[in-house]
């Protein structure tokens, strides 16, 4: 009965559902996480990395796009089987997502969310 004490965040909604024909690039978010929040957590820099990996055979190219973060870098250039990786900043705690469009005219997305507090459960020192 102790879980029911328990404040848990659910994970994001699901995304709507998109037209296309799928894409050999994915974006990966990294970062330390918060199971309990469904969350990526923000230190002070509020930095996390955006991976991207191509797994086609042919080199990709595209444009970033990011809502509630933000990167240096906005093109990206990809050879077969290479993987990047980017620092992004967070506007703050809500939801990140990148989205790479590719110059083919289809893109790869991954969206989650950012928190600036950790979920602690241990007791605190007096």
């Amino acid at each position: 009965g102790g879980s029911r004490e328990l404040s848990i965040e659910p994970p994001p909604a699901k995304p709507a559902f998109q037209e296309g024909q799928p894409v050999p690039v994915v974006l990966q978010l990294l970062a330390k996480t918060d199971f309990k929040k469904s969350a990526f957590m923000l230190d002070e820099s509020k930095q996390l990395r955006l991976a991207a990996y191509n797994f086609s055979d042919k080199p990709v190219q595209g444009t970033l796009k990011l809502t509630g973060a933000s990167a240096e870098k906005s093109d990206l250039q990809l050879q077969p089987g290479e993987r990047q990786e980017l620092t992004i900043t967070a506007d703050g705690p809500a939801q990140v997502t990148a989205q790479l469009d590719l110059h083919s005219g289809k893109h790869a997305i991954v969206s989650g969310n950012v928190t600036t507090t950790a979920t602690d459960s241990a007791p605190k020192a007096q």
